[in-house]
């Protein structure tokens, strides 16, 4: 029977808290286990079970104790992109004068705007990147021709009344439009036979005043038959110029360049071990363990734990929570099999390989045969 104490953890722990190992001694001493303790502990537990064995002979066993610790480690990284576009822009004096006009040009990470581990975007003009000039469109007049009257001030357009024709067409008052009218002529006996009187029918003919067209074309009153009508331009309200469309009448433009950057935060949690079989869930399960929050203004390398962030951006930000739990392995060996029960917290709950020393013939007297009955039951009751 021996025990033994393992207390090494990586470097980058102290990084993230230079008193993480004065701490991790003071939790593993203040909870360390003995052999004797650790024997006692486990009995209590496996032979206090109704299924477990009683003829077990723990004192006929081997003992071997390793009191450590386990941290549980919460990582969040401020991870952004940031990209330099630029912009040309008119330039208004109360917008723009006192913005970006500083005398060293800012180094693109030189600051930190979004609020930390927030999806964000986020643009700002660059620091000394600004510069005015003249507008080449319009020579820094702030107007330029109208390109809808081509600096006329006025244009013709199509008469709408009679769609350019210069004429417009009228119903005919004489055929209503119909191209024919009805004329009356005198028929002799009235349709009877001849001698026996006279009478009257009518007949369609050819409208003579339309020439059967059924309307009539005349000169189009708005336009005078010329089929269009000179307008004054509505663009430019017949001053042939318009506002210049580059520098909006500013005269002059500001370039500058615009940094964008995005923010994707990043969250991720493991466990610092010596023992590879450690769980989140002992740390779940006990809610006194202490959690302890650090943040690091830089990329920590943490090896095999967590993967370097994506070269194309940087991480500006790191935030940890951490839960330290003193944990025990023990290891027993009866001679023909070596089994690990981990003794864990303050609390001492023994966690691991008790099942090996379980009654089986008692679970399958009180637990499998009662099941398989009721089984068999239901089978010839319900389902039958």
């Amino acid at each position: 029977m021996d025990e033994q104490i393992v207390l090494s953890f990586p470097e980058w722990l102290s990084e993230i808290d230079e008193n993480i190992e004065s701490k991790i001694h003071s939790i593993v001493k203040e909870n360390s286990i003995s052999v004797e303790q650790a024997k006692k502990l486990i009995e209590e537990k496996v032979k206090g079970g109704f299924f477990s064995k009683k003829d077990i002979d723990f004192s006929k066993m081997t003992f071997k104790v390793e009191n450590s610790f386990a941290i549980s480690v919460n990582q969040k990284r401020h991870f952004e992109t940031r990209k330099v576009e630029r912009k040309t822009v008119p330039y208004d004096p109360d917008k723009f004068s006192k913005v970006g006009f500083e005398d060293e040009l800012e180094e693109v990470w030189a600051q930190y705007l979004i609020d930390k581990f927030t999806k964000k975007e986020l643009q700002w003009v660059r620091g000394g990147s600004a510069e005015v000039s003249p507008c080449g469109t319009c020579d820094s007049r702030g107007l330029i021709r109208c390109p809808k009257c081509k600096g006329k001030g006025e244009y013709y357009e199509k008469c709408s009344k009679c769609n350019g024709k210069g004429e417009i067409q009228n119903k005919c008052p004489s055929c209503n439009g119909r191209g024919k009218v009805n004329e009356g002529q005198i028929t002799v006996g009235g349709g009877k036979k001849i001698g026996a009187g006279a009478g009257y029918s009518s007949r369609e003919v050819q409208c003579i005043r339309c020439n059967a067209r059924g309307y009539l074309s005349e000169r189009c009153p708005k336009c005078s038959g010329q089929g269009q009508l000179l307008i004054t331009c509505n663009q430019c309200k017949g001053s042939g110029e318009i506002t210049c469309t580059t520098c909006l009448g500013y005269q002059q433009l500001y370039t500058c360049d615009m940094i964008t950057a995005n923010c994707k935060p990043t969250e991720q949690s493991f466990i610092v071990s010596n023992f590879d079989k450690v769980k989140s869930s002992w740390f779940n399960s006990n809610k006194t363990i202490p959690s302890e929050y650090f943040e690091i203004s830089e990329e920590l390398d943490l090896g095999e734990y967590v993967k370097p962030a994506s070269k194309d951006g940087r991480v500006l930000l790191e935030g940890y929570d951490l839960k330290t739990i003193p944990i025990t392995r023990v290891k027993l060996n009866d001679g023909k099999k070596e089994n690990s029960i981990f003794i864990v917290g303050k609390g001492k709950d023994i966690i691991g390989a008790t099942a090996s020393y379980l009654d089986y013939t008692k679970i399958f007297l009180f637990v499998v045969l009662p099941l398989l009955a009721a089984l068999a039951v239901l089978y010839f009751l319900v389902l039958k």
